[in-house]
């Protein structure tokens, strides 16, 4: 009879291994699946990391821990999920698929979750948006993918389509705080709501003069906005409550200037908060139909600095990655030995709908020699079959 040696250790040695040797969401998921007594350890060492979290936003200073779990968390790669399901079929599981960029060997883990069954996923701070059609109306949920018992219901909205709907965005964690705003884009206007203070109902702002906004994302206590001109407006100047206009923060880009006048056409833009600045990454191509994505450039917003889009451009960024996702919010991590990752690079997904018949376009960019690598998703983009929604970029969030 084989033994369980894992039960046999005591209790406070295995928290003592949880708390010290779990540094990634994969070390939690791995950790909690030997048996019940290491799940339960894991639970509380992550109970201390989160305890940490809260102890460094209220002094102003972060512990150790959480230092080293917050600025080198390496995200998962959700995999497309199927949109359309067959005639009749109502029940049964729905498995997602996440790609791991530190694990060896077989680097897509298997996980169940059926409150993603025939929805669009979006993702935020580690944090899944669902929306489906239901009635005429959109419905939303706010879930971790993680954590099966959270499930947050959101306000339904009166805009007709989902597929209009470009990128949710959340100001906070609700692991970490019932004080947060959930934000989404759709063209040239912008929902917003409160759910941790009860709010059942989204808040409207249109902006009709602004053109298409091509992005959104959370930056030191605003919500910011980039039209398809490349003009970068914070959505709120004071506060939230009342966020009638839109206050452009920077010149507007000269794309003749930066590009040259045989220049390659902007594919998607992303802001993204790097090393405590503000980012503007273009994604280029040629402007041939369905192209994938030629080039990126790298630029720091001139808050009103006196600088031009041409003195800010970004170079290098050490040792730090960007992921950037048209359906996750962007962000960076500092890369170390055991990441997985590649430094000085940029991890882009620009695919708003994958399926057999469209060209995917992801890859690695690296900054240092303007190369990149579409080897990288060859071992999971593959089968593909009918349409599904986006790739997701997932950041730890426990």
């Amino acid at each position: 009879m084989a033994v369980d040696w894992s039960t046999d250790i005591p209790r406070e040695l295995v928290l003592c291994f949880a708390n010290r040797l779990m540094v990634s969401l994969e070390d939690f998921i791995a950790f909690g699946a030997v048996c019940k007594s290491w799940s339960s350890a894991a639970m509380e060492a992550k109970e201390n990391y989160l305890a940490s979290i809260s102890t460094s936003t209220s002094t102003g200073t972060i512990t150790s821990t959480g230092l080293r779990l917050l600025a080198y968390q390496v995200p998962l790669l959700m995999l497309p999920v199927v949109l359309t399901l067959p005639r009749g079929v109502a029940g049964g599981d729905v498995t997602i698929g996440l790609y791991s960029l530190t694990a060896k060997g077989d680097k897509v883990y298997r996980r169940k979750l059926q409150d993603a069954k025939g929805k669009k996923c979006y993702s935020s701070l580690g944090w899944l948006v669902t929306v489906v059609t239901v009635s005429k109306e959109l419905e939303f949920n706010l879930l971790h993918p993680f954590k099966h018992a959270i499930n947050i219901p959101l306000p339904n909205s009166l805009i007709k389509y989902h597929d209009g709907i470009c990128k949710f965005v959340i100001s906070s964690s609700p692991s970490w705080t019932s004080d947060y705003v959930v934000m989404f884009h759709a063209y040239n206007t912008l929902e917003y709501c409160r759910p941790g203070l009860r709010e059942n109902y989204w808040t409207k702002l249109s902006f009709p003069e602004y053109n298409y906004i091509r992005d959104l994302t959370y930056y030191r206590g605003q919500f910011y906005v980039v039209n398809s001109f490349g003009c970068v407006s914070v959505v709120c100047v004071c506060d939230i409550d009342d966020p009638k206009t839109l206050k452009a923060v920077a010149p507007k880009i000269n794309q003749k200037e930066l590009l040259g006048t045989r220049r390659p056409r902007i594919k998607q833009q992303y802001l993204v908060e790097c090393a405590g600045a503000l980012l503007l990454v273009l994604c280029l191509y040629s402007g041939k139909k369905y192209e994938s994505t030629t080039a990126c450039r790298v630029f720091e917003v001139p808050f009103d600095n006196g600088k031009s889009w041409k003195d800010s451009e970004v170079k290098n960024l050490g040792n730090r990655a960007i992921f950037l996702s048209q359906s996750s919010s962007s962000f960076c991590i500092e890369v170390t030995d055991y990441s997985g990752c590649k430094a000085n690079c940029i991890y882009f997904m620009n695919n708003k709908v994958v399926s057999s018949v469209v060209n995917i376009d992801l890859g690695i960019y690296n900054m240092g020699n303007a190369s990149i690598d579409r080897e990288f998703g060859k071992s999971f983009n593959h089968g593909f079959k009918g349409w599904r929604g986006y790739h997701l970029w997932i950041q730890p969030s426990f």
